[in-house]
């Protein structure tokens, strides 16, 4: 089976996080924690449907994406206000779909080709939205369809311990710990 022939549909998670634009920073951020994601698909909205305790995604236009690097980015820059500033004001925008039909293949491609690591997906009735697919998604899927031998699986792993470990030596070296001209013995 080729990326071609597996569809987004296969490896997206259907329960899509959603929050509405009039929403506060800090809220979406609150949600974003105790769902335990990275992402929030974001829902043009009002204050009557802000307040909704369930939000009916289908009815309501998705209209950005907010992620912990949109919320990072605005926390560190010099436009950083409060975390009581509308969400609308840091998503981002426009919001960059994939439909059911496609292929893994196809969002990879999107992925690399917008630099983007989640895409929400959208079915073919009134363009609503059916799930999210993200870069996670399909390493998972990648890893089930073509499960890396052992051999270079162990490689892998040996590979990242002995970088792990040759940074932490270093580190440790490099902050003083030896007096000047000496070197530990390992």
């Amino acid at each position: 089976m080729t990326f071609e022939d597996l569809s987004v549909t296969s490896v997206m998670s259907k329960d899509v996080k959603v929050a509405y634009s009039n929403q506060t920073i800090r809220e979406v951020c609150k949600s974003m924690h105790d769902h335990g994601i990275g992402s929030i698909v974001i829902l043009e909205g009002n204050d009557d449907i802000a307040n909704a305790k369930k939000p009916k995604r289908e009815e309501h236009l998705a209209v950005g994406i907010v992620t912990e690097r949109d919320v990072v980015s605005y926390l560190g820059s010099d436009r950083a206000l409060s975390l009581r500033t509308m969400i609308s004001e840091i998503m981002s925008t426009p919001l960059i779909t994939i439909t059911a039909a496609n292929s893994v293949k196809d969002a990879i491609e999107t992925f690399q080709l917008r630099n983007i690591r989640r895409l929400p997906v959208t079915g073919n009735k009134n363009n609503s939205m059916v799930g999210i697919v993200t870069d996670k998604d399909i390493l998972k899927a990648i890893t089930k369809t073509m499960p890396l031998p052992a051999s270079v699986g162990d490689s892998l792993l040996t590979d990242q311990m002995q970088f792990g470990y040759r940074f932490m030596y270093e580190r440790f070296i490099n902050d003083d710990n030896f007096p000047k001209g000496t070197t530990p013995g390992i």
